[in-house]
């Protein structure tokens, strides 16, 4: 069995650093969080999860692509949420587009949506983020 680590895996690893670079994000985590259980010293606080991956041939054979979204889920807390959770999808945006190459493990990074929860959990607001991160390898090769 390999001991390298998979372009999948080193990708959210990269977004996570990413992330944690950011003076304004308090907390960042891969592991599942409930936003209620986080102090408010841990506001903001974003949640990175990848998501599906399509994979395909390029065109000469040798090489395989894949698009894998990943999901940052970010929760904010207070009385202008609309405000907070405007200032966190900038910043988290601002951030993945430095490096697009995600450490020169990935040939693009895209922010393809940001969806907002409406408040609905006053006073905490979240956002959706939706990131697509292009790569490509070797066929076989699914390590870097």
């Amino acid at each position: 069995m390999s001991t390298k680590t998979s372009y999948r895996e080193n990708i959210a690893k990269d977004i996570v650093k990413a992330i944690r670079s950011i003076k304004s994000v308090r907390y960042t985590t891969r592991d599942v969080i409930e936003p209620d259980e986080l102090s408010d010293a841990q506001f903001p606080a974003v949640l990175v999860q990848t998501g599906s991956e399509v994979k395909s041939e390029s065109s000469m054979g040798h090489d395989r692509m894949g698009t894998i979204e990943y999901e940052l889920t970010g929760f904010v807390k207070g009385k202008y949420l609309d405000t907070a959770r405007n200032k966190l999808a900038d910043a988290l945006e601002e951030k993945l587009y430095e490096d697009r190459t995600r450490n020169s493990y990935a040939v693009d990074t895209i922010v393809t949506e940001v969806i907002t929860d409406g408040g609905v959990i006053f006073p905490i607001g979240a956002i959706q983020v939706m990131v697509t991160v292009e790569y490509i390898h070797q066929s076989g090769d699914l390590t870097k």
